[in-house]
């Protein structure tokens, strides 16, 4: 909705400095013109007004639309026995990066961490290999998660972990050597599904 906004409002600031911009070359170079539009302008001010008016508030949407949301918080803070610590949150994306090499059914992994006062949600955008039984592959790289961030690095918990399914690949036998379905949801650090 806002990029819709963003377009529409530039595409008449844009019409409208074309129109305007032709329309005062166009007086300018024939005296009697310029004297008609003038005259128009002083004998319909409650137009003219309007116009301008409405010409305000379309440059307003614009600027406002434009405007870009940033990250609400950029690190996260612990109070430790010995004083306090900060972890940046693209610290913790890369670190949580490392996960991708534990599961054999993941191909991708995008860990995005926001963090706001002592909250904490990471959302994955993952890739995997047909085959792989989805619930339980993101049941278990939910819990992984949680136990990287609170019992690894001693974060408190995470408030939500989600993980999206961007991608499902199905692989040819030929091109995936030694990698059937059966195995292809397990976890290489651990247990087999």
């Amino acid at each position: 909705m806002k990029a819709l906004l963003r377009f529409l409002s530039g595409a008449v600031l844009f019409a409208a400095l074309i129109l305007g911009g032709a329309w005062l070359v166009h007086a300018a170079w024939y005296e009697d013109v310029w004297r008609a539009s003038l005259n128009w302008i002083v004998k319909h001010r409650l137009w003219t007004l309007s116009a301008l008016a409405a010409g305000w508030w379309v440059v307003v949407i614009y600027a406002l639309t434009g405007r870009r949301r940033e990250r609400r918080a950029a690190v996260i803070c612990m109070t430790t026995d010995t004083g306090t610590v900060s972890v940046s949150t693209r610290a913790l994306e890369d670190y949580l990066l490392r996960l991708r090499n534990e599961f054999a059914a993941l191909l991708e992994l995008q860990p995005a961490v926001n963090a706001c006062g002592a909250d904490v949600k990471v959302e994955l955008d993952v890739k995997i290999r047909a085959g792989t039984q989805i619930p339980e592959l993101c049941r278990m790289l939910q819990d992984r998660v949680r136990q990287q961030l609170h019992g690894e690095l001693g974060l408190g918990e995470p408030r939500d972990v989600r993980v999206n399914v961007r991608e499902i690949v199905v692989a040819s036998a030929e091109t995936q050597p030694g990698v059937g379905t059966a195995d292809a949801g397990g976890w290489a650090g651990g247990a087999r599904m």
